[in-house]
């Protein structure tokens, strides 16, 4: 009611505002968080894109102008965020190096990254790596950490630390962002996500996305999806029952999913308004 921007019938994709769930199959969005699907991605396909594109348009472009030229340091380049990032920063034209398994190599190579490092080679030869690849095409301006976090499984990588400490001066010349951390830092991420106060460092920080009046970001994804700069992937689908969504979770703790999973809402059912 009182909508002008769409119509009934309209397919449609976004999100919903922070603390609202939306494991259910009829929700109410605002206007300002949502936009036209994309005409050439399935359903399942559009529901993968809006969290992770949001945050890696947010990330990359809007709080840190990454551009033609510069050089970012993608780290889990083959998971949720990292895939749709890495697709951002090469439609942004810049030089994209990607950590990732070697099972994933050729999968994130398509997807356009100009250096692949692979993780499980171990410490030394990622620091290797590194220092090869930076003496090569210069330091990296900014490093997207899109697997550290707080769980032990993802701090046994100490990406920071090593490329910190155990690389030469110059490796990383600008921001470390992450999309996880402590209490502390989600506290100033929330800080700055709600009142714009920065309490970050210039060279470290956590970043949490921004849902509201995000509709411009949601149309200049559909923009790089039809000019075929994007597509998200999806690993799975699974049915929105209790046993979908715990196999949903059970996967995304797993750490091996590729892409993203979506939860499946049966479109056989009797809806009521």
């Amino acid at each position: 009611e009182g909508c002008t921007a769409f119509k009934v019938g309209d397919e449609i994709y976004g999100t919903v505002p922070p603390y609202v769930g939306s494991f259910c199959e009829v929700l109410k969005a605002p206007i300002d968080q949502v936009a036209l699907k994309p005409p050439s991605l399935s359903f399942s396909e559009a529901a993968a894109l809006p969290l992770v594109g949001i945050t890696s348009v947010q990330a990359l472009t809007v709080d840190n102008e990454l551009s033609t030229g510069q050089h970012l340091l993608l780290i889990g380049a083959s998971g949720g965020v990292g895939h749709i990032a890495l697709q951002v920063a090469r439609h942004q034209g810049a030089r994209v190096t990607a950590i990732c398994s070697s099972r994933n190599k050729e999968w994130v190579e398509k997807m356009g990254a100009d250096s692949i490092i692979d993780y499980t080679r171990g410490e030394t030869s990622m620091v290797q790596d590194l220092t090869e690849i930076t003496q090569k095409h210069g330091g990296f301006d900014l490093c997207f950490d899109c697997v550290s976090s707080r769980e032990g499984k993802d701090r046994q990588f100490r990406y920071e630390e090593i490329i910190r400490k155990e690389c030469p001066p110059g490796v990383l010349t600008g921001k470390y962002m992450t999309i996880g951390g402590g209490p502390a830092d989600w506290l100033k991420a929330g800080l700055k996500r709600t009142i714009g106060l920065n309490l970050f460092s210039s060279s470290s920080e956590l970043f949490w996305v921004r849902f509201p009046n995000s509709q411009g970001v949601l149309q200049r994804l559909a923009t790089m999806v039809d000019q075929g700069g994007i597509k998200p992937r999806v690993s799975s689908e699974v049915p929105l029952t209790d046993e979908g969504i715990r196999e949903a979770f059970e996967g995304l703790h797993s750490r091996r999913v590729i892409g993203k999973i979506v939860v499946k809402v049966d479109a056989s059912e009797n809806l009521q308004e």
